[in-house]
Parts: structure tokens; sequence; C-alpha cells
């Protein structure tokens, strides 16, 4: 008879497991004691091992999925056997897995964005700019009708004016500026790494902390007279403005 492999609660406190590595796939033959998974837990990776001997009939979990205590991982069996019953009734019982459904918002999202027409910045239909950018264009005549803006969907905004304004950007306009010299382009880039269970539980750990533990703050008063006047003193002979906090640090 097929059986469902659920995840176990691997700790006292731990709420969900992140699948971080998957060691099974449809057709494989387990016996007890297989490891057939490594789960991220509040506290340390684990080793998910069963007690149960089959053919994996079905796997639910894929690598990186957060997987509720109790939430489905495999269906193992005899070759061949139906389980088609045993995953409709999980998948009844089961609220949070909604999966489907964050998939098709997710197609659809791509549609969307496949589909949305995209406006280029040298439309001679209207030219995108911010109302800050247009100004400082005007009070330094700077032509913006060949101007290709940073901003989204093309947008002109103020810091592609000031580029024009120093020469970065090719334009129309009279700028003072040598035309050869061209300044660098930063591009704005970022990175989504995702979050460890032990760091999503040190961080609502102190997050409730605020409110379970007595907090009490401490304070003192220094006399900073001596160091006031070491800083003006430094700051007479220094290349670089020295602050109070370097002093502090």
């Amino acid at each position: 008879m097929a059986e469902k492999i659920s995840l176990p609660r691997m700790s006292d406190t731990m709420e969900e497991g992140v699948i971080a590595n998957l060691l099974i796939k449809v057709g494989d033959t387990v016996k007890p004691g297989s490891v057939i998974a490594e789960v991220e837990t509040d506290k340390a990776t684990m080793d998910l091992e069963i007690f149960q001997e089959g053919t994996v009939l079905h796997v639910a979990a894929k690598k990186g999925d957060s997987i509720p205590v109790n939430g489905l991982i495999a269906i193992i069996g005899k070759k061949g056997e139906d389980f088609t019953s045993m995953l409709s009734e999980t998948q009844a019982t089961s609220p949070k897995e909604e999966t489907p459904i964050v998939q098709d918002k997710k197609e659809e999202k791509v549609e969307m964005v496949q589909s949305a027409p995209v406006n280029s910045p040298l439309d001679n239909s209207r030219i995108k700019i911010s109302p800050l950018a247009k100004k400082l264009a005007e009070e330094n005549n700077i032509s913006i009708q060949n101007m290709s803006g940073s901003g989204d969907e093309g947008r002109i905004v103020k810091k592609d004016i000031e580029s024009a304004m120093s020469g970065a950007v090719g334009s129309t306009a009279n700028v003072s500026s040598t035309p050869n010299i061209v300044l660098p382009v930063g591009v704005e880039s970022y990175e989504e790494v995702p979050v460890s269970q032990m760091r999503k539980v040190i961080a609502k750990r102190l997050a409730e902390s605020m409110y379970t533990a007595p907090h009490f703050y401490l304070t003192i008063e220094v006399n900073m007279d001596a160091a006031k006047m070491a800083r003006e003193a430094m700051n007479q002979v220094s290349n670089t403005k020295i602050s109070f906090n370097d002093i502090v640090i």
C-alpha cells in the first residue's frame, strides 16, 4: 500500500523546513534508513531518513521549497500502484499548499509584462522627463530631443541632465565642458539571497524580545572640552576633517 512521506518535526521549535537538497526521484527504490533529503531547520541542516520501503511514486517537494511540519514530501509504494486518491486527499486537507495558485499568478504576470508596450525614449510622440529634470534642462539650455533617459521606461531624470551638462551625454546645447570627457555611468543592480531558516528564527526572536523582555537603557555624561580642543588643533594640520565621531570611535 502506498505511504506518504511527510516532514517530521526535527527540533522542538521547528515549524517549517527548507529542502536544502533532494536525494530522490520518481522510480528510485528506497529502504529503511535511506536519506531522502537534507532539510534546513531553525537549528541546523539535518538528514531526513525514512523507515519505509518501496518505490518512489511521486515527489511533491523540490530543492529550495519551504515545507511546513507534516507537509508532504513524497509518496512511496509498489511500482505501478495508484496513488492519485491519496494525493487528492492530501491536497484537500492542506490549505497551506497554494503552489498552483502562485504559479498561475507568476505566469499571468509574465504574460502581462511581455504584452505591455514599451515606450522608447526616442519616441517623437512624447518625451518622458521628470519635472525637476525639465526645469534644470530649461535653465541650462539643454536639448532633450535625442536624449536617452536612465529612469523607468526611458524617463529623463535629474542625473541625465547633469551628465549632459558635464559632457557625458551628447546634446545640441552649448555646453562649456570639453566634449571628449565622458563621465563613468553607474549601473544599479542587486542580488536576492534567500534567508536561511536559522536567520529567520533569529530575526523573529529579536522582534519578539522587544515585547517579551524588559528593556533598560544606560546613559553617561562625559566632559568633552579637552577632546574639543584636541579636535580643533588636529583639524588645523589635517588634510581630512576630523569629526567628534572619529574621536569617539
